[in-house]
């Protein structure tokens, strides 16, 4: 990714709520289809994150002051005076590049499959049916949230079709059972093999990859996202940028 001031700036803006509802829809847009803006952004909201934890917003002003006061102060000639501005400016910057570091190190240290999981993930709705007499059990269930009567309707049902295997899947995430929501993707998986269909493809691989971050493994779900962040026609592709990708190679 290249680096642009303005976008940083903007970005910058964008989350200190200074935008108009305008502006700050209009960058919004550009987020959604742009994913090196996307990290960017998620580059400034780790920073900032950093900053809040460790304090370090009122060093870097400290840091500042004190240079800018030693500055001030010199009583050298005009050369030496310039020389000596660049090397505080270095020194601010170096402080600077401490920072950034700290942010970075703070990111990594606080990582787990957990926190990507919690911080990732986004229920499923399903989509508005008109047929509301024709719902099964299980789908009325789910849509009014009651997971643990989805999970009931599921186990009883003697013949399961592709539907029923995904929304008990998201019910097991849920109800912080990701070991039996992987198993229920991986079935939609091998369903649609034996039956040379396409039903809930790309949705199952989007949340087996995320049931693998909530189970604790990180390799088997860092191979799904790469394939997804690769598929550019895949359905969850904007979700998965290259620094989300990082993270979890991170983890791993």
């Amino acid at each position: 990714m290249k680096p642009d001031f303005t976008n940083t700036q903007l970005l910058t803006q964008y989350l200190d709520g200074e935008l108009t509802p305008e502006s700050a829809g209009q960058l919004q847009q550009r987020i959604n289809t742009d994913k090196d803006l996307e990290e960017e952004l998620e580059n400034l909201k780790i920073s900032l994150e950093a900053v809040k934890s460790f304090g370090l917003r009122g060093r870097v002003s400290a840091i500042h002051t004190g240079m800018m006061k030693e500055v001030q102060q010199q009583t050298l000639p005009k050369k030496g005076k310039i020389r000596n501005l660049t090397w505080y400016s270095l020194r601010i910057a170096a402080a600077v590049l401490i920072i950034a570091g700290s942010a970075i190190f703070y990111q990594y240290i606080t990582l787990s499959s957990t926190s990507l999981y919690e911080k990732n993930f986004s229920s499923y709705t399903l989509h508005e049916n008109r047929g509301a007499d024709n719902k099964s059990v299980l789908q009325a269930a789910y849509e009014s949230a009651n997971y643990t009567a989805a999970i009931n309707s599921f186990e009883k049902t003697p013949i399961k079709n592709t539907q029923d295997y995904f929304l008990a899947g998201n019910a097991y995430l849920y109800l912080d059972k990701p070991s039996d929501a992987i198993q229920c993707f991986l079935a939609i998986q091998q369903l649609n093999n034996q039956q040379q269909t396409h039903q809930y493809t790309d949705d199952a691989e989007y949340y087996l990859a995320m049931s693998y971050l909530k189970n604790n493994e990180p390799a088997k779900a860092l191979l799904l996202f790469e394939q997804i962040h690769t598929d550019k026609n895949h359905l969850y592709n904007s979700k998965v940028s290259s620094w989300f990708l990082q993270k979890i190679k991170w983890v791993k």
